[in-house]
Order: structure tokens, then C-alpha cells, then sequence
């Protein structure tokens, strides 16, 4: 089931379930590749428990391997993040299309 709602010329969809929004709007394309419901699901229970995976991701040519915490996950012109705790106390955000596996420590 599904919610739409247009607001301010965006259209925001409502998934029933995952809490998960898509958003639709005039906007340049990035190349984000959604990622499934299923991986989507795993990165919001780790924000519920406040578990630390080991994740693995790419940006540009420079490949992450490092177990974080996740925060939160938000949504940016079109594009999904996760927020996320380095060990160093560092916070940054990952496009969940740049992870390449996720794992419970």
C-alpha cells in the first residue's frame, strides 16, 4: 500500500511497511540504482538495536572495509544515505547503491 502526497511540486510516496519514501521531482540524474526493500529493512533494524556492522563500500576508486555504526538512513534529491559512525568517532554518509555488503559484527 502506498501514500502519495504532492508538496511543493515533489511528490512523496508513502511504502507501507519499511517507512521508506521515493521522492520524484525535476531533478538532474545521478545514476542512483535503488537498492532492495530486503537490504533496506536490514540497515534499519542495525539502527534500531544500535548494532555496529562490517560494511563495505565503494566511493569513486577508494574501497571502504570498516565496521560502523549505523545512525540513521535519509533521502536526498532522489538518492538514499546511510548515516553512519566510523571507530575513530567520525560520522559521514554512504549512498546505499556504494554498499557493496553489510554483515552483523
Amino acid at each position: 500500500m502506498a501514500l502519495s502526497k504532492v508538496q511543493g511540486g515533489v511528490t512523496i510516496t508513502i511504502f507501507g511497511g519499511a517507512g521508506r519514501m521515493a521522492m520524484n521531482s525535476d531533478r538532474v540524474d545521478t545514476g542512483y540504482q535503488p537498492i532492495s526493500c530486503a537490504n533496506y529493512d536490514q540497515y534499519e533494524i542495525a539502527i534500531l538495536h544500535g548494532s555496529k556492522v562490517h560494511l563495505i563500500w565503494q566511493t569513486g576508486n577508494v574501497i571502504y572495509d570498516q565496521i560502523v555504526t549505523p545512525l540513521n538512513l535519509r533521502t536526498a534529491h532522489g538518492e538514499e544515505y546511510l548515516m553512519l559512525r566510523l571507530v575513530s568517532g567520525e560520522t559521514m554518509d554512504v549512498r546505499l547503491d556504494h554498499i557493496h555488503r553489510m554483515h552483523p559484527v
